[in-house]
């Protein structure tokens, strides 16, 4: 548990990087998050989790890791803080301890983003931030449940 710990309070001190490359995107799309009058131009929302693991995989399996596989009860626990992110209207990672309390898991990570189209500019941006970059290419982590709603997501990835 401590290593869980502190790998959330590692990220947590570095989340206001990727906080503010993502602000830009997600401001400039509708104007703060209402949809583009322009329905030609409208964003795709939400990324398709299935596309998001896929790329994840890919590059997880560039670097010689382990790909993970789908988890029905992490995929619960991502949707519904995508869910609360999207009632909140800002990314964040409120409440990750209680999330990881839920899995019984002994480590987990957790990367969180908002306003991306598209999986690759998403795994991009998260692989571009130390923490998150980190999380992403965790050896121990097997297990990931990926929630996109609107146009937050959550990949939350344990032992």
């Amino acid at each position: 548990m401590a290593r869980a710990r502190a790998a959330w309070q590692w990220g947590m001190a570095l989340a206001g990087l990727l906080l503010a490359a993502w602000g830009p995107p997600a401001l400039a799309v509708g104007g703060g998050g209402e949809p583009p009058r322009d329905a030609a131009r409208a964003p795709r929302w939400p990324v398709a989790a299935a596309e998001i693991l896929a790329e994840v995989n890919r590059v997880r399996a560039s670097l010689g890791l382990g790909s993970l596989r789908a988890s029905p009860d992490l995929d619960e626990i991502a949707s519904a803080h995508s869910r609360d992110m999207a009632a909140r209207r800002r990314p964040s990672h409120d409440g990750f301890e209680s999330r990881l309390d839920r899995t019984g898991a002994s480590l987990c990570v957790e990367n969180v983003a908002a306003g991306f189209t598209a999986a690759a500019p998403l795994v991009a941006a998260w692989h571009a931030a130390p923490a998150h970059r980190r999380n992403l290419y965790e050896p121990r982590v097997s297990r990931v449940g990926i929630g996109s709603i609107d146009r937050f997501v959550t990949l939350f990835a344990c032992d």
